[in-house]
């Protein structure tokens, strides 16, 4: 009797522990739901968007900032937005106000200079303001506020549903875009050199020259470089769009310049120019273009009919680690020079945009596949299979030239769902030993 009373114990104690895990497996996740404050006017709720549609004589290249308050008397200002990235309505999103999100009822839009420091929201520096807004029923409507002056009581608010934001017109910041000589090499004479200028449409003050990546992910200005890896063309360039932000964002440039300079010059800059061609602006037909074509000593064009893909750079960059390191991958002596691997660090690390290095870190090695592919072999050979003293640049993690995953995730998905499967076999095991030991109780019983 007493092994049956025990048994029975344990068993409950079972069930008990597997119920309550599966109750705290079980338990749904907290959302967090939108302040229903019905004051009036109705406000915007910190996080969401609003729209404020600029006309064209009042966009003129400035930073917006839009300061908010509401009737418990809290405030709070907005991020500078570049204006420059849009072709009319601007998106500012709400914000929090102490890190909580509350409502706000009314506000005031502020323009700053582009180029003014520091590039931060406030009275401080604003160039002008409009009159005090309110908010309205515009956010449960059209989330746009329009605006025709920057005069004060001329700037109104009107719900018009312009939700057409974004400049489409031009090349992404971060990629590279190609400087083709082809058509007229003499710009190549006297050793000059070049750079591409990149500007906004609707304001020169937020124009910059192209770059180059550094291991450290910095963009710093540069003259263009030939394209290695490549055949065909001898006289084809490159750099990589400049991107006006430090935070992940990422601005579209509307308008192109190409530049010849002096070759004592040791940075782009605009008193050392030789030649230059006009401003090439992007537009509808040429929106995807990423070539820009020297006509003459002071002409030039975007070409519309042609362009080099993400997937072909890639493989320039394999015909060129191919070229340059002279080993088979299938066992030959090293023949790896300290300067070879220098090279294709350099090229890998300085002129290769962030998506592109990702391309090459992610290729499968295969000496009979694509010429990326065949590089990577090569590569991963000399690293990792040969154990020769050259660095992992590209930072491939095995032996066999089949790249790792940087991250494990789980058929779940989340850490969360995998507690879940540990609570959930948690709960099988718990009931499966209680039913056992129940099963046995009820046998002990029966023979006492």
């Amino acid at each position: 009797m007493k092994r049956t009373k025990w048994a029975l114990f344990v068993a409950s104690l079972l069930l008990g522990a597997g119920a309550v895990a599966a109750s705290v497996q079980a338990a749904p996740a907290v959302e967090t739901k939108a302040d229903e404050t019905t004051s009036y006017p109705r406000g915007g709720y910190s996080n969401s968007v609003m729209y404020i549609r600029i006309s064209t004589e009042a966009l003129g290249g400035y930073d917006l900032a839009v300061y908010f308050w509401n009737n418990s008397n809290q405030e709070a200002w907005s991020e500078r937005v570049h204006t420059r990235m849009y072709n009319g309505a601007i998106p500012v999103s709400l914000p929090k106000y102490n890190g909580n999100s509350v409502t706000w009822n009314k506000y005031i839009i502020c323009r700053y200079d582009t180029n003014m420091e520091p590039s931060v929201s406030g009275w401080s520096g604003a160039r002008g303001q409009s009159r005090d807004l309110s908010f309205g029923d515009m956010l449960y409507a059209h989330n746009t506020v329009n605006v025709s002056g920057w005069n004060g009581e001329s700037l109104v608010v009107a719900n018009e549903g312009y939700l057409s934001t974004m400049n489409h017109y031009g090349v992404r910041a971060e990629k590279h875009v190609y400087l083709d000589l082809k058509d007229f090499p003499d710009w190549e004479t006297a050793d000059a050199k070049f750079a591409l200028f990149f500007a906004s449409p609707n304001t020169t003050n937020s124009a910059m020259w192209g770059t180059a990546c550094s291991p450290n992910e910095e963009y710093v200005p540069s003259f263009c470089w030939k394209v290695q890896g490549q055949s065909g063309n001898e006289h084809l360039y490159e750099c990589i769009a400049p991107n006006i932000f430090d935070n992940g964002g990422s601005n579209i440039w509307g308008t192109v310049i190409a530049v010849r300079f002096d070759s004592a010059a040791t940075a782009p800059n605009w008193d050392q120019k030789w030649n230059q061609t006009s401003d090439l602006l992007y537009g509808p037909t040429n929106h995807n273009a990423n070539i820009v074509r020297v006509t003459g000593w002071e002409s030039g064009e975007i070409d519309a009919e042609n362009i080099i893909t993400k997937d072909s750079r890639v493989e320039f960059y394999g015909q060129y680690f191919l070229d340059t390191v002279t080993c088979s991958g299938t066992g030959a002596s090293d023949a790896t020079t300290g300067e070879m691997w220098d090279a294709v660090d350099y090229e890998y690390n300085h002129h290769l945009s962030k998506e592109l290095r990702g391309e090459v870190w992610k290729a499968a090695a295969d000496t009979e596949g694509s010429v990326i592919e065949q590089a990577v072999a090569r590569y991963d050979y000399i690293v990792f299979t040969k154990g020769y003293n050259h660095g992992d640049f590209i930072n491939r993690s095995t032996s066999d030239g089949r790249v790792a995953e940087a991250v494990t995730t789980s058929p779940m998905g989340s850490e969360s769902k995998n507690w879940a499967l540990l609570g959930t076999a948690l709960v099988l095991a718990s009931a499966s030993a209680a039913s056992v030991l129940l099963i046995w109780a009820r046998r002990r019983k029966q023979r006492d």
